[in-house]
């Protein structure tokens, strides 16, 4: 009998200037790369108190500042309260596009909370699946699992992931994303315009987080501090997170020049 032999999936993290460069490899070949800006800071996905600026009744929208230099719009098609909101007014919204050149930032009152194996939908009562979702005996226990945990005001959209995972599991971190975002409303009632109730993490550790979900064996990282963030973030993958502290270089040793400067090259 021939030999089935494993395929080795890694993600390596490597500093590159003031970037951080995400390779994934298959079998020690460089399949892509993402690069990642190191002091950029992103507000995509934070959730703020914002307060309302000025009603633009023609355009069915208003503007929100989510910070004092910050002004996001907020279509009603995006607003659970509708034309209800005025002036002054301090509401919770999440950035579900930021600002690029003269277009603001975009913003909804209909909130999400991204978890291992589903999204969790404020404002949004509907059961929904990944289109990767293909068995139908699969997305027929997902869509009645969905439907047992959903209620008026949140619903839930299962990722990938949800396949094959057992129900217990799924309701167990449906019932903390839940209490999550009860807790985000609750928080809010008590805070000032521009508090931020709920903070994304750096995309290298979301990318990090995703690639151990997809089933990637190792994430490999060349510095220290990013290390003990991913371990810390991501507890139950410690053993899969491994700090490469050689003196030869990891950007040499696994080939990464030709590909740095293909992904860098403007």
């Amino acid at each position: 009998k021939r030999e089935v032999q494993e395929i080795m999936m890694q993600l390596v993290m490597v500093p590159y200037k003031d970037k951080w460069i995400l390779a994934n490899y298959c079998d020690g070949k460089c399949q892509g790369i993402h690069v990642d800006s190191m002091n950029q800071e992103s507000s995509l996905g934070n959730i703020y108190v914002g307060r309302v600026e000025n009603i633009v009744k023609n355009i069915r929208s208003c503007f929100v500042k989510i910070s004092p230099d910050c002004t996001c719009h907020l279509s009603w098609a995006d607003c659970i309260m509708g034309d209800s909101l005025r002036a002054g007014d301090l509401v919770v919204v999440q950035v579900v596009k930021e600002a690029m050149k003269t277009k603001l930032a975009s913003v909804t009152t209909k909130l999400t909370l991204t978890g291992r194996y589903m999204v969790l939908l404020y404002g949004d009562s509907t059961v929904r699946l990944s289109r990767k979702i293909c068995e139908q005996d699969e997305k027929s226990r997902l869509h009645k699992l969905g439907k047992s945990m959903k209620s008026d005001s949140m619903g839930v959209l299962f990722r990938t992931s949800a396949q094959s995972v057992p129900d217990s599991i799924i309701r167990e971190e449906f019932c903390l994303l839940e209490e999550k975002m009860n807790h985000i409303f609750k928080y809010s009632d008590q805070r000032t315009a521009f508090t931020v109730l709920n903070k994304v993490a750096p995309y290298y550790i979301q990318y990090a987080e995703d690639c151990l979900n997809k089933g990637y064996d190792e994430v490999v990282v060349e510095d220290e501090e990013a290390y003990a963030i991913l371990c810390e973030t991501l507890p139950g993958n410690r053993d899969k997170i491994r700090f490469y502290k050689d003196s030869y270089s990891l950007t040499k040793l696994m080939g990464l020049e030709q590909c740095l400067k293909q992904a860098l090259e403007p």
